[in-house]
């Protein structure tokens, strides 16, 4: 009986008495009116792209840093709202602005720290500093993913940067798995959508489809702050929470949240329901992905030569793409096979143009409509081997396209 008397008089925590994401439901029920136009604003850099051409470094930076600051500006925005509702003496605009500016620093020093290392790894010369390169971006992986919910505190809390970030840390070392919980069903919501709007032009040729595509994340981002906040509100300690300034009837206004979660059309947030459907997600990608690798390429192909050497076959193809501008189109995902599909090629060991030789290693411009294409594919099989079949066909992924004669290399070329 004692210690059933103890166990009864034990303070309980808010994470043992509320739910994060019922409370996250809440917070989406009352926000409903501006979801809309905060996706809207997240999708702004995905649909440059598709009215603003262009490829270069430049180019392709400003993109990504337009993106954060869009992907920080809604964060901030929806953290500083509630934390607005829940301030118990009002800091006004001013303090609205610098909470905001805190966490797009914060945010920008954070995705550098992953953004950096990674880039370094890909544009480095030398294996051994990419190693290093790799190596820093785990580490900072690392202590980011312990750094999560810096948006929710930093938005939240008053107080210097150093004790927010203890706060912050403090948060995660207590509950370690918060972070991947609150993650769960935005992604697994997100990959559904992507894979339903992959679905009607898998390999990306459609521009329309494919800008589409290009701004599910922004679904990501929503959901992810508001179960981030959620998890926050629930986990901050109540010293850290009233020293802030905040709401001394917490659990009143998160049990209202819960309650009114429980009741919206935003009651599937939690890990179970992520888990079912991340599987119907998987699934549709999956079909979505398969229809791609079934079909055939968007540009009209014709064979210019096609010659047999010692381990090797040289094709020369002219392509033409008047209505996709070769969008989506990949010539290394070309292969030489018998009709039934057994390998005579083992690969694409080069693609050039023709003429001039110039290795294709990224995407075909635009314009002009028209290339032609030197496709050199390894094989393990003799000039004379190679010669003699003649069962040969052109494949692109998984769609057969046309017989191929192979004739011996020129010798005087």
């Amino acid at each position: 009986m004692i210690d059933e008397r103890e166990h009864h008089t034990r303070p309980q925590s808010l994470a043992d008495v509320l739910d994060p994401f019922a409370i996250a439901a809440g917070l989406l029920k009352n926000d409903v009116f501006i979801l809309l136009p905060a996706f809207l604003l997240l999708a702004t850099s995905a649909l440059i792209p598709g009215l603003l051409e262009g490829g270069s470094g430049a180019y392709v930076g400003a993109l990504m840093l337009l993106d954060r600051f869009l992907q920080l500006a809604v964060m901030s925005f929806i953290v500083v709202r509630w934390r607005r509702r829940f301030e118990h003496s009002k800091k006004g605009a001013r303090g609205s602005s610098l909470i905001s500016l805190r966490i797009m620093i914060v945010g920008f020093v954070v995705w550098g720290a992953l953004t950096f290392p990674l880039v370094g790894a890909m544009m480095t010369p030398l294996p051994w500093l990419s190693s290093v390169c790799v190596f820093v971006f785990f580490i900072a992986a690392f202590w980011i993913f312990r750094f999560y919910f810096y948006f929710a505190t930093f938005g939240l809390l008053s107080g210097s940067v150093q004790e927010v970030a203890h706060s912050t840390l403090a948060l995660s070392r207590g509950n370690p798995g918060a972070a991947l919980r609150s993650l769960i069903a935005p992604l697994a919501v997100t990959s559904l959508v992507w894979g339903l709007l992959l679905y009607p032009s898998p390999d990306g040729r459609s521009l329309f489809w494919s800008t589409m595509t290009s701004t599910v994340l922004g679904i990501f981002w929503i959901l992810a702050t508001y179960t981030g906040i959620a998890f926050a509100l629930v986990l901050l300690d109540e010293s850290t929470w009233r020293g802030s300034g905040l709401d001394p009837y917490r659990k009143e206004r998160l049990r209202t949240l819960e309650t009114q979660g429980r009741s919206s059309h935003f009651n599937w947030l939690a890990p179970r329901n992520g888990a079912k459907i991340f599987m119907v997600a998987l699934c549709v990608v999956a079909l979505s992905l398969y229809q791609g690798l079934q079909t055939g390429p968007a540009p009209h192909i014709t064979v210019q030569s096609s010659e047999a050497q010692n381990h090797g076959v040289s094709v020369v193809l002219e392509l033409t793409d008047v209505q996709y501008k070769f969008r989506g189109f990949n010539p290394y995902a070309f292969s030489l096979r018998s009709q039934t599909g057994f390998d005579i090629s083992s690969g694409v060991a080069k693609v050039s143009f023709e003429p001039g030789g110039e290795e294709v290693t990224g995407p075909l411009a635009p314009e002009p409509s028209t290339v032609k294409l030197r496709i050199t594919f390894k094989s393990n099989k003799t000039q004379e081997a190679l010669v003699s079949l003649d069962n040969v066909y052109l494949w692109y992924n998984l769609k057969t396209l046309f017989p191929v004669t192979l004739r011996p290399e020129n010798p005087q070329k």
